[in-house]
This record gives C-alpha cells, structure tokens and sequence, in this order.
C-alpha cells in the first residue's frame, strides 16, 4: 500500500491548482470560470473561491462580463435624446400651462356658488390630481434617465438600441424588431420595449442562439437570431 503522506493534502493541491492559475492562459482559464460561475451554490467551497479569487486577480474582465446586465437594473429608465426632450417638453408644459389654467377652472368653478353639487369644481380638482401626478411620474423617469445612445454595446449582442432579425422556426417566418425603452415602443414601427417579454427574452442573445416565447393564446414560438446590428434613432 502506498504511503498515506504520499498523498496530497487539499491544502496543497488547493496550492498546486492555484499556482496553475497564475500559470495558465485565457483560454485555458475561461472554461473553468465558466463552469464555476455556472453553478448555483448556496455556500461557496473553499476550493472553489480561490480560483474565483485568482481569476479575478488576473483577468478582472471575466468578473466584470459576469456581472449582472445594465437592462436588469430596475432603478435606470432608459431613454433615447429625443424621448427625453419630449419628456422635459411635456413637463414643462404641465407646469407652465396646464396646471395654471386648471387652477383658473377651480377658481370659476368655486364663484358659482354651493359645492358640493358643482360638477365643475369636482371635475377641476380630478383634472388637477390627474395632472400632479403626470408631472411626477415624468419628473422620476427624468431623475432616472440613462440615455440609450450613452451605452456601450457588446458587438453582435442583443441589447438597446440594436435592430435584431430573427427567424420563427415555428412558422418558418423572418421578423426584423429594433429595441428600445417603454416611451419609443411602437407596434406600427416593430420597436418593441426592451422590457417587454418577447424583448426580454431575445436580451443577451447573439447569432445562432434561439429563444421560446410563450404567446397569450399559450402556444409556443420557437425563434432564432440571424442577425444583430445597431442602429441610428
């Protein structure tokens, strides 16, 4: 029988994988982080955060390319220039005319007389409530506004701001879709809401890779991206 000291101890091959890692390529490295950022663990081994440890050490970008995606951060609007000047626009509109002209109402309203049977009156106060909360609701999409146009986009990655062609291997069909935010949406257009769950689903994708949509009628279309390219809006 072979000597049980013979035997590495996990000390030392943890030692001995480490040394590895300071020794080995990227390309040698990346299918390792891969398999380990891969998995869905609870407590991490011992083992398992040193190599994270020597990877980021030594190649920071893996760690930064496995971060969460900017498209999943609820707490950023994303908008184009011109979705933001018209918001602005439309604020500044609320502010300046309409909630001044509102306030005229509620006062001829109030010269009428007996209040609580004046549908006017009533009517201006709902008119005003309505358009207070317009301007607020405008004013925190503007207080957290990312411009699309800002981003830094992955080459032949679906993000904002690309146009995608794919194909429906369901019917056999090509569609060509641009991605943007809620305020560009439009149907007529095939610019779809980034947040959307067709949209959704084709974020992070690149050529060749293929997604399923399960539509409101609860069939299911299975889809391939063919082509991904930014575009000018």
């Amino acid at each position: 029988h072979r000597d049980l000291h013979s035997f590495p101890t996990r000390r030392s091959s943890d030692l001995i994988f480490s040394d590895h890692l300071q020794n080995a390529s990227k390309d040698q490295i990346e299918p390792i982080f891969r398999s380990l950022t891969a998995r869905d663990e609870n407590g991490e081994s011992k083992m398992r955060a040193t190599v994270l440890r020597a990877v980021s050490r030594r190649f920071p970008a893996f760690i930064k390319r496995n971060e969460a995606p900017y498209w999943e951060n609820e707490n950023a609007s994303y908008v184009t220039v011109k979705s933001k000047r018209k918001i602005e626009k439309e604020i500044e509109e609320i502010v300046n005319v309409k909630l001044p002209e509102n306030a005229k109402s509620i006062g001829e309203a109030q010269a009428l007389g007996d209040l609580s049977e004046n549908a006017e009156f009533d009517a201006a106060k709902e008119e005003r409530e309505r358009l207070n909360g317009r301007a607020q609701f405008l004013k925190e999409l503007i207080a957290t506004s990312v411009l699309i146009e800002s981003i830094n986009r992955l080459e032949g990655r679906v993000e904002l701001g690309t146009q995608v062609t794919i194909k429906n291997l369901t019917k056999n069909k090509q569609e060509v879709y641009k991605i943007l935010g809620a305020q560009e949406a439009s149907l007529e257009e095939n610019i779809l809401n980034y947040k959307a769950p067709f949209a959704w689903a084709m974020l992070g994708k690149r050529v060749g890779d293929k997604f399923s949509v399960t539509l409101d009628d609860n069939s299911k279309q299975e889809y391939a991206i063919e082509a991904v390219v930014p575009f000018d809006f």
